[in-house]
């Protein structure tokens, strides 16, 4: 998703963007500067390129980077203390609805948006679902099967989501990311259930076992992970066969460091991302200022052009580089083949099945019979 300034913008080296989030301490204190939460790696050089240097030159105001652990923890922690030190978090849309329910973020209705590239009114450009009370809408990422090309040579690539928990066709082990989102909507659909009735499904304890009956079938070949690049390293350092990954950062690992590591597009479950503030901010103001510079169409355009994640208004669509647009989650070919989280879903029940699946990652390894498909 690149904008007219394509060709301007340049993936930068690591070198130089791991300057850019390590800011001089004079800048870091000045008065004004905003501090920004988000997930760190590519994905926050993503945002160095697209939002927050443009920001900076355009404002004259410091941006200062930190990076969270993608929980609620260190929000609710902040807020409730009183001593709040973001102004500005990068949160999931299930994140993001939890955190305004409990009154640890701002209202952001009413705050002022750039109008599309045609001059339609934001509300009009924005996807169905990227405004929300507390948060703006950034981009919208999927999670995808992941593997190293080089792998296979030779051999018969995986190409489904079956193929993931197929361990006598494809022996090796997986990596998963530590939590129940994805992971059970996987396995529910390697175990033959419709895209529709899957969260259905899991508000019963029959369909929560259902899902953890399929990931037992290969727990013990899963590796862990919990940061977006910790996938991609296994897959290189060939510590695992196959790995659930963010499609974006897969994208960027390729471009960057010439890697061969290959997406499955099919059953990948999408989810957007939204800019909030918290309830407290010490720079309010100037964090609003900063979500709507970051949230207008050329600025999400070149984010997609780095990342590879589709931006969350549809004028920003069209400016996206020709070559980054097969790698974006809502392109017709890649949605058809996933599924949407069901946000509004994940946050009333959410809190539940991460209990649930948590426990289960952590208790003893269970003999369990392959589940009946449905």
């Amino acid at each position: 998703m690149l904008t007219r300034f394509r060709g301007a913008q340049t993936l930068l080296a690591a070198a130089t963007v791991a300057a850019l989030l390590a800011p001089p301490a004079r800048a870091v204190a000045a008065e004004g500067s905003i501090t920004i939460a988000s997930y760190g790696g590519a994905y926050a050089r993503s945002q160095v390129v697209a939002f927050v240097d443009p920001f900076r030159e355009e404002t004259r105001q410091w941006v200062e980077m930190v990076s969270h652990r993608g929980d609620l923890e260190e929000l609710r922690d902040q807020v409730l203390s009183g001593n709040v030190t973001w102004d500005v978090v990068d949160m999931t849309a299930t994140d993001a609805i939890r955190a305004c329910n409990e009154g640890l973020l701002q209202r952001l209705e009413g705050l002022p948006l750039a109008p599309s590239t045609s001059g339609q009114p934001a509300a009009e450009d924005f996807l169905a679902g990227s405004l929300l009370p507390c948060g703006v809408g950034q981009n919208i990422w999927a999670t995808v099967i992941a593997y190293e090309a080089s792998a296979y040579e030779g051999l018969t690539a995986p190409s489904t989501l079956g193929d993931f928990f197929d361990l006598e066709r494809f022996p090796g082990s997986r990596g998963l990311q530590k939590s129940a989102q994805v992971n059970l909507e996987w396995a529910l659909l390697a175990d033959g259930a419709a895209p529709g009735e899957i969260y259905t499904l899991l508000e019963s304890d029959a369909g929560l076992e259902r899902a953890l009956a399929v990931l037992e079938r290969i727990r013990p070949a899963i590796v862990w992970w919990t940061r977006g690049e910790e996938a991609l390293d296994l897959l290189q350092q060939r510590r695992v066969a196959m790995s659930s990954a963010w499609s974006g950062r897969v994208f960027f690992r390729n471009r960057v460091r010439g890697g061969s590591i290959r997406a499955i597009w099919e059953g990948n479950v999408w989810e957007r991302e939204f800019w909030a503030v918290p309830r407290g901010a010490p720079n309010a103001e100037t964090a609003k200022r900063f979500i709507a510079f970051a949230t207008e169409p050329e600025r999400q355009a070149v984010q997609a052009n780095q990342i590879a994640y589709s931006p969350a208004r549809a004028s920003a669509d069209p400016l996206v580089d020709e070559a980054v647009r097969p790698f974006l989650p809502t392109t017709p070919e890649n949605a058809a083949l996933g599924v949407a989280s069901d946000a509004d879903w994940w946050a009333r029940n959410g809190a539940r099945l991460e209990q649930a699946f948590q426990d289960w990652a952590d208790g003893p390894s269970k003999r369990v019979r392959n589940s009946t498909q449905h």
